[in-house]
């Protein structure tokens, strides 16, 4: 029985594994992935433990692409179709419009540093500071940021405190209950912290990515986030993701390992649930594949939800991938080919479909228009 990097209780069961190749959040596959995925029945957390233990570490130094081509995807919240970063930064540089004129910025994991670019703009008598691991971060260059080039360790900034901390997409790559804390001990009283991450509710792919190692139940990091002294404010759904927008109280903060053990059976069942679902996806583009046997077959993305079908299938069969961002290779070689060569192309091809249930109509109308038959695999 493994302990929970979380809360470092073991009571835990263990849900999956992988040893070769992993399916990464951004769509990619990494190889030589060892990993093995717990569900901690004391702080209701599904964790991830790594062979070797620095894996992860060395995935994000060494391969993670940070550029907006692959994170700044394109959502469809409420109808509307947008990228994500803008969404998620516009919600929070217009919480951050009634600040005073000086005060201290913190942006952890900041990746390429487009918003701390932004809120140095909005805000130019403030001190900004920067931080990410990643190689290609540390290539960013802006007068009115400091970049650091790191791991977000609170004793980096010691002596230290922050008007506005921001923690985009890493409470689910680091241990929750430990980086909360981190932020609230260089938190100013009333300070305006942003969170944004994947929560087990909105994340079928959560048995599949071997880089999310912790995921949880909204409810479960909700009170991780009270237990550290962060009430939510304002809660922003960006399609895949949630944001919270917080305020720090120091004496909320109750200094220990939040638990809930009566959120297990639930955490289990959904992700139960998220299995089925693939199994439902894996048969459907079988029988998709039967009925048009003979035929070229093209995925339409080069992202997560095609990525984690293809691992699930061992040996997917089918000759294009069409997607409107990337280009180049997809899977084993597979070409990449965009929506205007794919229509321009005199060999018929039959579409296949599998993406989030709030982009598919959108999708699926732009494909029909373009005169493609399209097979939905969900």
């Amino acid at each position: 029985m493994l302990k929970c990097s979380n809360c470092v209780k073991k009571d835990t069961l263990q849900l999956n594994q992988t040893s070769d190749r992993a399916v990464m959040s951004d769509g990619s596959f990494a190889n030589d992935f060892g990993a093995t995925q717990s569900l901690c029945r004391s702080c209701g957390c599904i964790f991830i433990t790594y062979q070797p233990s620095n894996r992860l570490e060395k995935y994000f130094s060494e391969e993670y692409d940070v550029s907006d081509e692959i994170q700044n995807c394109q959502v469809v919240v409420s109808g509307n179709r947008q990228g994500k970063h803008s969404l998620i930064h516009n919600s929070l540089l217009d919480s951050c419009a009634g600040l005073p004129s000086h005060g201290r910025f913190l942006e952890i994991a900041c990746g390429n540093g487009t918003l701390s670019e932004k809120f140095a703009e909005a805000h130019p008598n403030w001190e900004c500071l920067a931080i990410d691991p990643s190689n290609q971060s540390a290539r960013n260059r802006y007068e009115k940021v400091h970049f650091i080039h790191d791991f977000f360790d609170p004793a980096l900034f010691q002596g230290e405190s922050f008007d506005v901390i921001v923690a985009h997409g890493i409470l689910n790559r680091t241990a929750p209950m430990e980086m909360l804390r981190g932020i609230a001990s260089i938190a100013n009283q009333n300070a305006l912290i942003s969170i944004e991450i994947v929560t087990l509710e909105n994340s079928i792919f959560a048995p599949y990515i071997w880089d999310h190692c912790y995921t949880f139940l909204e409810e479960v990091f909700v009170g991780y986030l009270n237990s550290c002294g962060m009430t939510v404010d304002h809660r922003v759904d960006c399609g895949p993701t949630i944001q919270f927008i917080c305020r720090f109280d120091k004496e909320m903060a109750i200094g220990n390992n939040a638990g809930f053990p009566e959120t297990v059976d639930s955490s289990l069942s959904l992700y139960q649930d998220h299995i089925a679902k693939w199994e439902l996806i894996k048969n459907n583009f079988l029988l998709a594949l039967a009925r048009n046997e003979g035929k070229k077959i093209a995925l339409f993305g080069a992202g997560l939800y095609n990525a984690v079908l293809i691992n699930i299938l061992k040996e997917p069969k089918f000759d294009f991938v069409i997607d409107e961002v990337r280009a180049g290779r997809f899977f084993e070689g597979i070409e990449i080919i965009s929506l205007d060569d794919a229509v321009r192309s005199e060999e018929a091809m039959v579409v296949f479909l599998c993406s989030r249930p709030s982009n598919l109509d959108y999708i699926n109308e732009k494909l029909e228009n373009k005169g493609f038959l399209v097979e939905s695999l969900l």
